[in-house]
């Protein structure tokens, strides 16, 4: 749209540009385009420039660099990008699917494309799930979105020891006295040489997994 109007030193026009592809657009009058009412041909303009885009930054992955999170790295939980687009702007959000609350960070200039971003704690966030949406924003506004998840596992495992038969603190006379374990949580797995025998050696151990 091209708009004229009057005014004091001469016409005001107004108009729009639209960019025909990606890159820089310039925008100038060229010396003698306009004659005043002397016949006098301008002079010409200043160059008014600027850039187009409108493509999202790359896209990119993210990736937690503790998997799982527990108790001894709650506190020092950092993730890392791949195939980032280097110099954009970033913002992420952190949230659990066991309760409310997030954690979230923005920064500018992302260097370089495998960055490493330092979260710290996320203790206060509930046991479960752990979503994390990161978004890369460029100079021109344009915005690329990525996500992963990992558990958040803060709960110990409980162990019990017991007898098969024998009364704990009791007395007997026979060679092999049968233990029983277990835990509360499953556990992936555990070897005769986790436990601790005084005066004692451990024979016939056999393990299997909870569910």
């Amino acid at each position: 749209a091209l708009v004229q109007t009057g005014g004091a030193q001469g016409p005001v026009v107004l108009f729009d540009v639209t960019p025909i592809a990606q890159g820089p657009v310039s925008i100038t009058l060229p010396a003698g385009a306009v004659t005043d009412v002397g016949q006098n041909l301008s002079n010409p303009s200043n160059e008014l420039k600027f850039t187009y885009d409108s493509l999202a930054p790359d896209a990119f992955t993210v990736a937690f660099d503790q998997d799982p999170i527990n108790q001894s790295n709650v506190d020092q939980v950092s993730f890392t990008f791949a195939d980032a687009e280097p110099g954009t702007d970033y913002s992420y959000e952190i949230t659990s699917d066991g309760g409310s609350g997030s954690f979230t960070g923005s920064g500018a200039d992302l260097l370089p494309a495998t960055d490493k971003l330092t979260v710290g704690s996320v203790s206060a966030l509930a046991d479960g799930s752990l979503t994390l949406s990161v978004t890369l924003t460029d100079s021109a506004g344009n915005e690329t979105e990525a996500s992963t998840t990992v558990e958040l596992d803060r709960q110990r495992p409980d162990p019990t020891l017991s007898f098969a038969t024998l009364t704990p603190g009791g007395t007997t006379n026979a060679d092999l006295v049968r233990v029983n374990f277990s835990y509360d949580l499953p556990v992936p797995t555990i070897a005769s040489t986790d436990f601790d025998v005084q005066n004692g050696s451990i024979q016939k151990f056999s393990y299997e997994s909870g569910s």
